[in-house]
């Protein structure tokens, strides 16, 4: 059996890069412009458990979009800042699997294993699950 997929991209004039707008053959769900609790939410169901912790609750907006591909899930997201933390309790229910993080607007600081690193666009960096940070 041959399975296709079509991949449509745009030009991103704000970033430089090349923009995958949509990808045919794979099951896309978005979601609509979330609040700070519908944002932890969200994060819990679509990566694993993190706490979220945001500077202005009241003010926070964020909006996802993701896509399951056989056993890889690819996720688009816009949010106002972000603190994530996975802590000691919330890795007794991880599985080993890792995220790739391509930030394509601003920057990311990351802390893990005793590591920190700023990932800029253009760069990405990869989070272990089963680890803290």
């Amino acid at each position: 059996m041959e399975h296709s997929q079509v991949i449509n991209k745009e030009h991103d004039e704000h970033t430089g890069f090349e923009k995958i707008s949509s990808i045919q053959g794979l099951q896309s769900e978005s979601k609509p412009l979330l609040n700070a609790n519908g944002w932890q939410r969200v994060v819990n169901e679509t990566y694993f458990d993190l706490k979220v912790q945001v500077k202005r609750p009241n003010q926070f907006t964020g909006q996802i979009q993701q896509a399951v591909l056989d056993q890889m899930g690819i996720s688009d997201y816009v949010a106002d800042s972000v603190h994530y933390q996975r802590s000691g309790q919330d890795l007794s229910k991880a599985s080993d699997s890792i995220l790739l993080t391509f930030p394509l607007n601003g920057s990311v600081c990351f802390q893990q294993q005793k590591r920190q690193l700023t990932c800029h666009p253009g760069q990405f960096f990869i989070e272990l699950s089963h680890e803290p940070y």
